[in-house]
């Protein structure tokens, strides 16, 4: 059994090595030695499979996992990442703090790799996602953005929604909390939102 993972596609192929060996959730459970609920959650997406747990499927359907890397594909109109209110739209909908934390990466490196005219379009528009601490952190991605980069940061981002009454962590553990409070950068400390600065490396 011979896959190349690309990005989102670990629901499609953990329900297709399933389906292809002729087993049920309950029986692929019982060979890798999980609960039927994981199963169910990495093939509804829910939950985020890492190479370990596909490898672990992998054998216990009696195949092997081989991973490729590769260059997101580009659509005739040219590639297009993750604008703000995209994130806003999917961190809205997500409910595990890990995944968020995925999501706001992938913003970042999509920001990063952007050209330098297309990166205003990023954060114009104004993402629905208007209240609590991944609201405030959208804001300070936009004014850290059009700070850096020289162009207008959008209104929205300026909305009071968008500042926070106590501190709030994009970080884990203490001495990473520390680091955000030293270093997270005064688009975010201002609406008392830390994060690891190295997390903005290409923003």
């Amino acid at each position: 059994m011979i896959c190349t993972i690309v990005h989102m596609d670990a629901a499609r192929i953990i329900r297709g090595w399933r389906e292809t060996s002729e087993l049920t959730q309950a029986q692929l459970a019982r060979r890798v030695g999980v609960d039927q609920s994981y199963i169910s959650s990495y093939e509804s997406a829910r939950r985020s499979p890492g190479l370990a747990v596909l490898e672990r499927l992998g054998r216990g359907l009696g195949g092997e996992l081989h991973v490729a890397l590769r260059p997101r594909a580009r659509s005739t109109t040219g590639w297009s990442p993750l604008t703000l209110a995209d994130l806003g739209a999917q961190l809205a909908r997500e409910d595990e703090v890990e995944r968020k934390r995925r999501l706001v990466l992938e913003f970042v490196t999509g920001y990063g790799a952007a050209a330098w005219r297309h990166r205003p379009a990023l954060v114009a528009r104004r993402p629905e996602l208007d209240q609590g601490p991944w609201a405030a952190l959208l804001g300070g991605f936009a004014e850290h953005g059009a700070f850096w980069d020289e162009y207008d940061a959008p209104e929205w981002c300026y909305e009071p929604a968008r500042f926070l009454p106590q501190a709030w962590y994009l970080v884990a553990g203490k001495r990473m909390r520390r680091r955000a409070r030293l270093g997270s950068p005064a688009a975010f400390a201002r609406r008392l939102v830390f994060l690891d600065p190295a997390d903005l490396e290409r923003v």
